[in-house]
C-alpha cells in the first residue's frame, strides 16, 4: 500500500511437526514485525517459529528487516534450491533448528545500513546458525556477504560440505563453543577465509 515502507512479516507459529511447504514463491520488500502480537516478536520478513518447514525453489529479495528468513525451534527443516539476494542484513537465520540447507544461492547480502558493531560482525551473513544441531549445510553458493558467508555460533553442531564461498568479508566463522565439520568447501577471495573465536564471554 505504501511503496516507501516494508509490508512487515509473514509468520507461521507453533505448528510443531506439521510441515509447512513454500515452493516457487517470490517474496520481497518485507520488513519485520513492529512491536509484538500475542507475545510474538519477529525480526524477519519470513518467520517460522516452532514450525517445521519445507522451503524450496523460492526467490527471496530486498528484505528490509534484520533477517530475510528466520527459522526458530524447529527440527527436520529443509531449505533447498532457493535464491537469496539484496538483503538488508542477514539472509537466513536458523536458531535452535536441525535439518538440511542445500543448493541455495546467496548473493549481495547485507547491503543495508550496518546494524551490528563489534569484533567479527560488520554487516549481513548468508547463513547464520545459533544453537543449531544435526544440521547439514551443503552445496550452497555464497557470494558478496558483507559479514560472513556462513556463521556458526552458540554451541551449534553442523556439517558444512561442498559449499562455494566467494568474496565475502569472512568466509566461514566458527565461534562460541560450536563444532563444525568442514569438508570439501571452496573458499576464495574473502577478506578472511576461516575465522575461529569466542565472541560472548558466557562461552
Amino acid at each position: 500500500l505504501n511503496a516507501s515502507r516494508p509490508w512487515g512479516s509473514f509468520m507461521v507459529v507453533d505448528t510443531r511437526e506439521k510441515e509447512s511447504e513454500l515452493r516457487h514463491v517470490s517474496i520481497s520488500e518485507g520488513g519485520e514485525l513492529m512491536g509484538t502480537i500475542n507475545g510474538i516478536v519477529s525480526t524477519s520478513m519470513l518467520g517460522f517459529h516452532r514450525a517445521r518447514v519445507l522451503f524450496e525453489n523460492n526467490i527471496v529479495s530486498f528484505s528490509r528487516g534484520e533477517d530475510a528468513l528466520n527459522i526458530k525451534y524447529a527440527s527436520g527443516v529443509s531449505v533447498r534450491n532457493n535464491t537469496f539476494t539484496q538483503t538488508n542484513s542477514d539472509a537466513f537465520d536458523c536458531d535452535s533448528c536441525s535439518g538440511v540447507i542445500e543448493r541455495n544461492h546467496f548473493e549481495t547480502i547485507g547491503t543495508g545500513a550496518n546494524l551490528h558493531t563489534g569484533f567479527g560482525n560488520t554487516g549481513g551473513d548468508g547463513i547464520d546458525l545459533s544453537f543449531a544441531h544435526d544440521l547439514q549445510v551443503r552445496n550452497n553458493i555464497i557470494v558478496g556477504a558483507t559479514d560472513k558467508g556462513i556463521s556458526i555460533g552458540e554451541r551449534s553442531k553442523s556439517v558444512v560440505e561442498g559449499n562455494k564461498i566467494f568474496k565475502n568479508n569472512i568466509g566461514i566463522a566458527v565461534k562460541d563453543s560450536s563444532l563444525a565439520d568442514l569438508e570439501e568447501n571452496i573458499i576464495i577471495g574473502n577478506q578472511i577465509g576461516i575465522e575461529l573465536y569466542r565472541k560472548k564471554e558466557i562461552y
